[in-house]
């Protein structure tokens, strides 16, 4: 069985081990779920500003997966509140 550390230091089963472990080795990728957690925003809401290209744009995992890097997020974020 695949091993991670987990935020606090721990070893877990690979998989378990949360979002912010691996934040460190790739940055860390957010699923729509995470997206929607984090800006408070519909995830249908979310999928309509990616059509008016006013959202960042999610990375392809796999054919079936997306995620979206939290730097781009932060950003994006920051630039509302100027605003």
């Amino acid at each position: 069985m695949r091993r991670a550390v987990d935020t606090n230091g721990k070893t877990v089963p690979a998989g378990h081990a949360g979002p912010a472990a691996i934040e460190g080795q790739l940055g860390q990728l957010l699923s729509i779920k995470e997206v929607v957690r984090v800006t408070g925003i519909s995830r249908s809401t979310i999928y309509r500003l990616l059509a008016a290209k006013r959202f960042p744009r999610p990375l392809k995992i796999s054919p079936r997966r997306v995620g979206w890097p939290s730097g781009d997020l932060t950003q994006w974020l920051q630039a509302l509140r100027s605003d």
